[in-house]
């Protein structure tokens, strides 16, 4: 059995160590402040008095984080939609990979879907460089996140692969806790989501099976998420036009920390989460396959193929599509009215934007044109 504790800097905090967490982060005024900013009509003193009765993780969700997320809902989303939930067991712990475009809501609605139908709340990968004060760390190990820590040195690299890779596996063969992991390092920008076959090696790391089974017992779930409005789009552009223009930029910390209060906050529209079929159904297809490259390759492509196809596009990502690859393939999925939306929507979000403005438009039009190029490519692979 393997003791937890060789994983204290990176896991969640347990049961037993909430309330010492709860009575320290409830003398920093910043939390204070954050919570206040979705709970305005609680008094500091109440905020304070009931996080003290908290007794574990699962109190701390329901009172603080669900709270939340439900306010986050209420102002900056229209509909929250989601299907495929039946494919997942209450009793099995799951990999639940999705596509990822919002630093904390991507993890934070799927949480408050399984609330919300009574499954069980999973472990939650975020990176360190999201985790520049102190209240910020122990606000996220108390909602079951587990540290993925960035800029590692790389003669250290391979070592602290291999124990987040034996951490997940712990987490889900031992603990049997389900636990959500981006499909890539950081969001998505450009609206090609792709897993990127680093994440899978991690992953295999651990494993002391044969290739395959290794994957079969973290029952990988593919997550498509989608959402009307791209979260932070004008802001995912300028920065990848800055890097364009400056290959050495690189953001600040303050800078990720501006991304997820902002996420959190602005207008996304519809949201649509959509659960693909389970990869330990589709391995079949590919263990006839005997080079290592070829393998890793074969499972990305599932999992990239069962969210892209798993997309809800709207008039948003076809209006664009139409315009970026100059044609009218998808006219018949908008009307005159919507397509007058979305360009209103469209030239006011690159007006904000500095630099070439014919770049900067291109850049903008393909976040929301490439989920389409690549549903309907993994549509057709997927009748086929």
């Amino acid at each position: 059995m393997t003791d937890i504790h060789q994983f204290d800097e990176i896991r969640p905090y347990l049961d037993s160590e909430v309330t010492q967490i709860i009575q320290r982060i409830v003398r920093e005024r910043g939390f204070l402040n954050f919570v206040k900013t979705f709970i305005p009509e609680q008094s500091t003193k109440k905020i304070i008095t009931d996080l003290l009765q908290v007794k574990n993780i699962d109190e701390f969700q329901k009172l603080m984080v669900y709270s939340i997320v439900q306010r986050i809902i209420k102002f900056s989303i229209n509909e929250l939609t989601y299907d495929g939930l039946e494919k997942v067991g209450k009793e099995k712990p799951y990999i639940f990979m999705s596509n990822h475009r919002d630093i904390v809501l991507d993890s934070a609605l799927l949480q408050y879907i399984f609330v919300k139908n009574n499954y069980p709340t999973t472990e939650i990968a975020i990176g360190s460089n999201l985790l520049i004060l102190n209240w910020i760390i122990d606000l996220v190990r108390l909602n079951r996140s587990f540290i993925v820590k960035r800029d590692v040195p790389h003669i250290e690299l391979y070592q602290y692969s291999v124990n987040l890779s034996k951490y997940i596996r712990f987490t889900i063969t031992e603990q049997l806790h389900s636990v959500w992991l981006a499909q890539r390092e950081g969001r998505t920008k450009n609206g090609d989501d792709r897993t990127q076959v680093a994440v899978l090696k991690m992953l295999n790391l651990s494993g002391e099976k044969d290739f395959f089974d290794n994957f079969r017992d973290l029952n990988i779930i593919p997550v498509s998420i989608s959402y009307e409005k791209e979260p932070m789009a004008i802001e995912k552009v300028q920065e990848l036009y800055n890097k364009i223009i400056n290959p050495q930029f690189k953001k600040t910390k303050l800078d990720d920390l501006t991304s997820m209060s902002k996420g959190m906050e602005a207008s996304k529209g519809k949201v649509h989460y959509s659960f693909g079929t389970p990869i330990n159904e589709l391995l079949y297809k590919i263990e006839h396959l005997k080079d290592r490259k070829h393998r890793f390759d074969a499972i990305t492509n599932l999992i990239d193929s069962e969210i892209q196809r798993n997309y809800k596009l709207t008039f948003y990502n076809y209006v664009a599509a139409d315009i970026y690859f100059g044609s009218d393939f998808n006219k018949d999925k908008y009307t005159k009215e919507q397509k007058e939306k979305f360009l209103d929507y469209f030239n006011d979000s690159v007006s904000q934007i500095t630099g070439d403005k014919k770049i900067i438009e291109e850049m903008f039009l393909k976040i929301y044109a490439m989920p389409v190029k690549n549903c309907q490519t993994a549509m057709k692979q997927f009748v086929n």
